[in-house]
């Protein structure tokens, strides 16, 4: 069971380039601590996307021959925003395709939605959340399956089903404990899911510090600034690991652009002693963008601007955390899953 949390890796449109390591490096260290990946940040996702596919694989939707799966999975994911947007402010919340205008859930993909869809990002996740839990929350919410059954009858454009989409958001969204009501689990499903992710959490590398397990599950609301403090403590390699990116890249952009960079190089030397468990060489050989000639960094044909850019201001931040190692996405499920969740 302690797959729960971890989903493959998410193909985006424009992929990263990791010139040096460090992306693949920190995915690895990353996941001894905290086994699920930094996309996975919504509880109620994984509960959903389980209960859509239980549906499914049970028989409770009736398929048609021209209705595929994969247009039952996007249309009602589009219905659980639409509720979810008509009733909940939703911006800033790691909700998927909030932004988008006039969303059509009678059309599973119409254009008009994101590649990195839900089922997408939480799908391999969601297949450790026991069947249990979610015929569980059919118990509560049974009548909800006949609904979800009649809306995938309906077709066409957002104006032709305009009188029946809105009956359908009051009935969905008129039960506390359904996922379309509100972003955040009810309390008794969260109950069960921070149960769980305390039990992942306690078996890998945190598992000893109990001091730490008690700070974060007993005050979820305030584990951002639990899990920032925690980044900074030199008893994690988090802190010394951040020093030496941030000092390294800002020494090789002094290099490529001319300047001085012996001062930057200093600090990064420095913190690169630090590390205790070294896995780079002081100046490792780049994978693309830059040569090492003569000690010094120098730019190559394939150089890009832009990814070079987002990793200078990474090494500007002011908190210092050039990455956060996974700790906002523990952060961001804490916190949706504590007593106080809104």
């Amino acid at each position: 069971m302690n797959n729960l949390f971890i989903i493959k890796r998410v193909e985006f449109d424009s992929q990263s380039e990791d010139s040096f390591g460090f992306d693949d490096f920190v995915e690895k260290l990353s996941n001894k601590y905290i086994p699920f990946s930094s996309l996975t940040r919504k509880p109620i996702y994984l509960f959903f996307v389980k209960y859509v596919n239980y549906l499914l694989e049970n028989g409770k939707i009736n398929l048609s021959a021209k209705l595929k799966k994969q247009e039952v999975q996007l249309r009602l994911e589009k219905l659980l925003v639409v509720c979810w947007k008509n009733k909940n402010a939703i911006r800033g919340k790691s909700i998927i395709g909030n932004s988008i205008q006039n969303i059509n859930p009678f059309i599973g993909k119409d254009g008009n939605w994101v590649i990195q869809n839900a089922f997408r990002v939480y799908n391999s996740s969601s297949n450790n959340i026991s069947s249990e839990m979610i015929e569980n929350y059919i118990k509560y919410n049974g009548t909800e399956i006949k609904l979800i059954d009649e809306f995938l009858n309906h077709k066409g454009s957002l104006e032709i089903n305009k009188i029946y989409l809105n009956y359908l958001i009051k009935k969905l969204c008129s039960r506390k404990t359904s996922f379309f009501s509100n972003p955040i689990l009810s309390p008794k499903f969260r109950n069960m899911f921070l149960a769980k992710l305390k039990h992942i959490i306690k078996e890998n590398a945190y598992g000893q510090d109990l001091k730490l397990l008690n700070e974060l599950f007993n005050k979820p609301n305030k584990s951002y600034f639990i899990t920032q403090k925690i980044l900074k403590q030199k008893k994690y390699p988090f802190k010394a690991l951040n020093d030496w990116f941030k000092y390294f890249i800002l020494a090789i952009n002094s290099d490529i652009q001319g300047l001085d960079s012996s001062k930057h190089w200093n600090k990064a030397d420095n913190y690169y002693s630090s590390i205790k468990d070294k896995k780079f060489k002081k100046k490792p050989n780049p994978k693309c963008w830059f040569e090492l000639k003569g000690g010094s960094y120098k730019k190559k044909d394939d150089f890009n601007s832009s990814g070079w850019e987002s990793l200078l201001r990474r090494a500007k931040n002011n908190n210092g955390n050039f990455y956060d190692f996974r700790h906002s996405a523990l952060a961001s499920l804490l916190k949706e899953s504590g007593p106080n969740a809104s």
